[in-house]
């Protein structure tokens, strides 16, 4: 073997060797300077070092949820050049949302009481359209923090996907009074109405957002029957 090789070598051994030594707070810390700097494949690979470290440390397993959503976010970023590529970015970034959810799970396991993490849980069951598993976790964001007004939206979504019109509209008029957002509120409101296809109804609130000049106006016309209101 050259010389050169041997030091080679000797540096990646020693390079791996220190990071084999590295503690859970120091594994934390690295993992947190990936992050800020963006570099998201590098933060999984010290948190994992760390949860593996202290597999009950609830810190630790929310920082590499966390990590896997920013790798998502990378991952989205980049071309496709045809369909096949499109559809193994969806792969991949289906695959890491479920690898973050497992963290929060685990998260939730030792803190139940932890509404934010509860409520990421719940917004990815619903985009995979698992209503009715995403509505007692809304339901028990909703009891850890009653003033989220953001998550009666999403459970009024869950309840117009499983056909509970009035439970849908109920909660679209919750978070009404918890945000005072009159745009936001027609916008709702009228995707519900053209979604149970009361089309007199949705086109009321297509008219009011018009008459206030909301930016949901053209969200509404465009996109009218989409089961998603948030």
């Amino acid at each position: 073997m050259k010389l050169k090789g041997i030091f080679l070598f000797i540096t990646v051994a020693t390079v791996l060797g220190c990071e084999s030594r590295l503690t859970f707070e120091e594994l934390m810390e690295k993992g947190g300077r990936y992050t800020a700097k963006g570099d998201a494949e590098r933060a999984i690979e010290a948190y994992r070092k760390a949860v593996a470290q202290k597999p009950d440390d609830t810190a630790a397993h929310e920082a590499l949820g966390n990590a896997y959503y920013q790798e998502i976010v990378t991952i989205y970023r980049q071309s496709a050049n045809n369909a096949k590529d499109w559809e193994q970015i969806k792969r991949q970034g289906s695959e890491l949302r479920e690898l973050a959810v497992a963290e929060y799970k685990k998260v939730l396991q030792k803190n139940k009481d932890n509404w934010k993490i509860r409520y990421r849980v719940a917004v990815e069951l619903f985009n995979q359209k698992k209503y009715k598993e995403s509505i007692p976790e809304l339901q028990q964001v909703i009891q850890s923090n009653s003033k989220y007004a953001v998550a009666y939206s999403v459970l009024a979504s869950c309840y117009l996907g499983e056909g509970e019109y009035d439970l849908a509209l109920s909660n679209i008029e919750q978070a009404h009074d918890l945000d005072n957002d009159d745009g936001h509120y027609y916008f709702c409101l009228g995707k519900a109405y053209y979604f149970m296809n009361n089309t007199n109804r949705g086109f009321e609130m297509e008219t009011r957002l018009k008459d206030i000049r909301s930016v949901y106006y053209r969200q509404l016309i465009v996109d009218p029957i989409s089961r998603t209101i948030v």
